[in-house]
């Protein structure tokens, strides 16, 4: 079963939260994805893992390669979204 993603809430400083936001811009990723992979990068240099899974927004860095016709054949798989 996949994990649920968490929402905390968090306050962080105005001029951190817009540097994030126009990281998140340039990269084209979610706001959430440059959080993560923050996060992840800053556990990691400390020696503290994700319980020996490998993070894998760190390992495909927020990005799986497919094409177009690969994007399309998903959506219109029938129960995709059960996975």
């Amino acid at each position: 079963m996949p994990e649920v993603r968490q929402e905390p809430t968090v306050a962080i400083e105005p001029g951190l939260l817009h540097r994030i936001k126009l990281l998140a811009l340039q990269e084209r990723k979610q706001l959430g994805e440059v959080v993560a992979e923050a996060l992840e990068e800053y556990l990691a240099a400390r020696g503290k893992s994700g319980g020996g899974r490998v993070s894998a927004v760190r390992e495909t860095r927020g990005k799986i390669p497919a094409g177009a016709e690969q994007v399309r054949r998903v959506l219109e798989e029938e129960g995709f979204l059960e996975i």
